[in-house]
């Protein structure tokens, strides 16, 4: 598993990841934690962004895009009813 450094340049906070001996520098973790993410299985991560990028049909409650619903497990769709049920839709 590639590991995620803190590293203070300048006061300034950034996180280094090495990948085959070069150091990706990036601003946040949440990046640094996605590229491990993507390195580690890269299939898996580009099949949660596609999914992810098909349930923006949804942002604005207008759509509704049956591609993402069917691949949603009904564990993600009980939580998906859960946030909108106390949104008030």
């Amino acid at each position: 598993m590639s590991e995620i450094k803190k590293v203070i340049e300048d006061n300034i906070t950034v996180y280094h990841v090495e990948d085959d001996g070069v150091i990706q520098e990036f601003i946040t973790y949440k990046e640094a934690k996605e590229f491990v993410s993507y390195t580690q299985n890269p299939k898996s991560y580009i099949d949660n962004w596609n999914k992810a990028n098909d349930l923006k049909a949804w942002q604005h409650g207008t759509l509704v895009n049956t591609n993402a619903i069917n691949k949603l497990s009904l564990k993600e769709l009980n939580k998906i009813n859960d946030m909108l049920t106390k949104a008030g839709y």
